[in-house]
């Protein structure tokens, strides 16, 4: 296992060795998704260190999305007997 090295928070410069994550909802381009904001656990800073989209519910949908296309591709009898002659 690596070492972890301490981050440092930039605005109250506590070393930063968790975070504090809080769920929220983003729009981008007229959509929305889950994202996440990890925030300095310095009781006396508090600041967002970083936002991204939340990468538990961005796993999710890709497997739930790829998932639905095999699905739809195994019922579709059609598709399989293409598949199996391009093999």
């Amino acid at each position: 296992m690596f070492p972890t090295l301490p981050g440092v928070c930039p605005w109250c410069e506590q070393s930063v060795t968790t975070l504090r994550g809080h769920g929220l909802n983003a729009q981008f381009g007229g959509r929305s998704f889950k994202a996440v904001a990890y925030i300095c656990p310095n009781p006396m800073c508090q600041k967002v260190l970083g936002c991204e989209m939340d990468p538990i519910a961005l796993k999710t949908y890709i497997v739930n999305e790829v998932s639905e296309q095999i699905l739809e591709q195994l019922k579709d009898p059609l598709h399989a007997s293409l598949s199996r002659l391009l093999r």
